[in-house]
């Protein structure tokens, strides 16, 4: 009986082992490269269930099988530009809801707005606003004005005098002050050095979550 019992799960193994190789025989050679689980067929699903789509791996992009369907996981920001140019093939409002109570952990009330037409909404205003004409002209007018600032502050002897300037951080905090001025008015929220720092470090390490 306990021999009939082995033979029948280590049939089982094997068959899913071949199944999953099987399935890899269909991946196109476009597609990002496939991640192998160490349990065959779920194993990324019961991965996904335990710790989320990381996987430990060097690769920017990558595909988690299960059964026979597909997951595009993108573990760098550097081509997040790339992914959302492909709305047309990709949907993104699945997500918009998971990624706003986790990293944004927002109110029950604002999830639920996060699955309406909020987004739709709102990405039909921005693309109105920034089209060639008078409403593009007025941002540009405002970015440049705050950046200029920022330059005509740097020149400024007695603003950092005996301090280093590092070219990155001033870019950064030149580039946050005057996107955020043309959105959002002068008395945007940036102005805090404790926002703008936050910025950053969610930007740069997307690990970091809100407290």
């Amino acid at each position: 009986m306990i021999r009939n019992l082995v033979y029948v799960v280590v049939g089982l193994v094997l068959l899913a082992y071949v199944v999953d190789f099987l399935f890899s025989l269909l991946d196109d050679p476009r597609e990002p490269p496939r991640l192998r689980p160490k349990v065959p067929l779920i194993g990324h699903l019961l991965g996904i269930m335990q710790n989320g789509p990381t996987n430990r791996t060097d690769a920017e992009i990558y595909t988690l099988g299960i059964f026979n369907f597909k997951f595009y996981v993108s573990a760098s920001s550097r081509l997040l530009p790339f992914i959302q140019k492909q709305s047309k093939a990709l949907a993104f409002r699945p997500f918009l809801q998971i990624v706003a109570r986790k990293h944004g952990d927002v109110s029950n009330e604002a999830y639920e707005i996060f699955g309406g037409t909020l987004v739709d909404d709102l990405s039909h205003s921005v693309t109105r606003s920034l089209m060639p004409g008078p409403s593009l002209d007025d941002l540009n007018l405002k970015m440049g004005r705050r950046a200029l600032l920022e330059v005509d502050a740097l020149l400024d002897p007695n603003r950092y005098q005996g301090q280093q300037v590092y070219l990155l951080e001033w870019v950064r905090h030149a580039v946050v002050q005057a996107t955020s001025c043309a959105v959002y008015g002068e008395k945007h929220p940036f102005l805090e050095p404790e926002v703008e720092k936050a910025y950053w470090l969610v930007s740069i390490d997307g690990s970091h979550e809100a407290d």
